[in-house]
């Protein structure tokens, strides 16, 4: 079972969990010998060849600012010799190789490619989101001998019993299973999914010990799968909503406080579908002292008064919230609404001891900039962080082929978000760049009144070295993001829409900036 290693411009290590594998080598472990190897975890960060040359500018290792993004394009876990190493020593008879992502799929693809190098007569298994959407495309690939399409468990299983029992005839008859007859493709045209969901993941199969946030020990839970919703900026896979029950989170809360685990990551795509239900898991998690989060996000409309007040009582320190956008307009769209309760939930929050990151998403189609810059200015006066994303695109995108035309399956490297591509022409790459640089600012000042506990005007807002306030006063006074070139010992000019900047601060005038972690704000009174 291998996680690859991924490349691009930055990466979020404390989202590596391997839980999906886990529960894929639960199900066979009974069956064959297996083995989960993580190419992606530990601090493996080497140099990469960027593709994107068209990001030079935007991303640059010389540069310095307090308010910047990327630097450099990276490879987050091993090396190909390190994999090529692992395969001759582990000898695999099959290779079950993670694809989540359509941007990663060549990372995917490589490791693949190294195994049938080593051991010709290996069997290759490919499964995850983007082989689900695009089981053809992956198939073609010589490295790639079968595709599962959904959830993966039950079908893998059979697949190797029909290898271990050199069954071929059995093929056909499972559900999702792809694969390579006589020249031919055969692809399921059904998505595999799991009845029961009460399986609990065999921990042991990986080292617990390697996953930490900070200092703490971490897990990956869910208590559910699939979403009821079906939101159009979303690529998940179309598989029902089902609820595990009671008692099998029970026993697995009492495992992972068994084998050290201090923290407790949610990553249901729909965590809290029924209240009494989710308050029941609550209770079954307070006096436990884990550290809970759920870094999927939560869909506002479930939350209550009731429920943040119990949440804070189980563990939960921060709690990360989808909102999308604000504009009832761009919501519809999105098949979303604005949350009726979403005042009640922010005061709430703002009124505990929790913490929380409100994402929203740049660039969706019929957003306008303007959208953005109101939600921004919302968050920024609310206890929060800003959860910037920029819009990418997906294989079942409805907008893909006229996005990125009618070859877009050789461009998958393009759906992240990192690249900042603008599927909708209302936004530039420039102005996308723009968007993000202005949320970073408005959580540097959020972190900026924590640090120094009272409230300031950002007339007043010293940074306490020369490159750091000549790049703030530029940015109050001339309303346009200047950087520090190290090498040139220079500032200059960052690629920006300008009337994008000049509009926000318009915005904002005589608004305050609420801090992250305490209440301290900052006049926002422009120059």
């Amino acid at each position: 079972m291998i996680q690859p290693p991924v490349e691009d411009f930055y990466h979020t290590r404390i989202r590596t969990y391997p839980l999906g594998l886990i529960y894929l080598a639960t199900k066979i472990k009974d069956l064959c010998e297996v083995k989960i190897i993580d190419l992606r975890g530990g601090e493996k960060t080497t140099y990469a060849q960027n593709p994107f040359l068209e990001l030079s500018e935007y991303y640059r290792e010389e540069i310095y600012s307090p308010f910047s993004l990327f630097k450099r394009y990276s490879r987050f876990g091993s090396r190909e010799s390190e994999i090529e190493r692992i395969i001759r020593h582990e000898n695999p008879d099959v290779l079950c190789v993670s694809s989540l992502f359509s941007a990663y799929f060549r990372e995917s693809l490589r490791v693949a490619e190294i195994a049938k190098e080593v051991k010709s007569d290996l069997i290759t298994v490919f499964g995850g989101h983007h082989p689900t959407a695009l089981p053809g495309l992956v198939l073609e690939e010589k490295s790639v001998d079968f595709v599962i399409r959904g959830e993966g468990e039950k079908p893998l299983f059979r697949l190797l019993f029909a290898l271990i029992e050199k069954k071929p005839e059995l093929l056909s008859q499972i559900e999702g299973l792809c694969y390579k007859e006589k020249g031919r493709l055969y692809i399921s045209q059904r998505i595999s999914f799991e009845e029961d969901v009460d399986t609990i993941p065999e921990r042991s199969l990986i080292n617990e010990k390697e996953y930490k946030i900070g200092k703490k020990t971490y897990a990956f839970l869910i208590t559910s799968r699939g979403c009821p919703n079906s939101c159009s900026f979303c690529s998940k896979m179309a598989v029902p909503y089902r609820m595990r029950s009671l008692r099998s989170i029970e026993e697995e809360i009492e495992i992972l406080k068994g084998i050290g685990v201090e923290w407790i990551d949610f990553e249901d795509d729909m965590l809290i579908f029924e209240e009494e239900r989710f308050l029941e898991i609550l209770n079954l998690l307070k006096g436990k002292e884990f550290v809970l989060s759920a870094m999927n996000g939560i869909y506002i409309e479930s939350l209550s008064g009731k429920i943040l007040k119990e949440m804070g009582e189980a563990g939960f320190k921060k709690i990360n919230l989808s909102i999308v956008d604000l504009s009832p307009c761009v919501l519809s769209g999105q098949k979303r609404r604005v949350p009726k309760n979403a005042e009640m939930v922010f005061k709430t929050v703002e009124s505990s001891d929790m913490n929380m990151e409100i994402h929203f998403i740049i660039g969706l189609p019929n957003q306008s900039i303007e959208d953005v810059l109101r939600t921004m200015s919302y968050l920024a006066q609310i206890r929060c962080l800003l959860g910037p994303s920029v819009y990418y695109l997906s294989p079942t995108n409805p907008y893909v082929e006229e996005a990125l035309g009618e070859d877009w399956t050789r461009k998958l490297n393009y759906m992240r978000s990192s690249v900042l591509f603008p599927v909708n022409p209302s936004f530039t790459r420039k102005s996308l760049f723009t968007v993000l640089k202005l949320a970073r600012f408005v959580n540097f000042l959020k972190r900026f009144v924590d640090s120094i506990g009272v409230d300031i005007s950002l007339r007043e807002v010293k940074l306490g070295n020369p490159v750091d306030d000549e790049i703030l006063s530029t940015l109050l006074k001339e309303k346009r993001f200047v950087a520090y070139d190290r090498k040139k010992r220079d500032f200059f000019e960052e690629p920006q829409e300008r009337e994008v900047v000049s509009r926000f601060f318009k915005i904002m005038e005589g608004r305050k900036i609420k801090g992250y972690k305490t209440a301290h704000l900052i006049d926002f009174v422009g120059d």
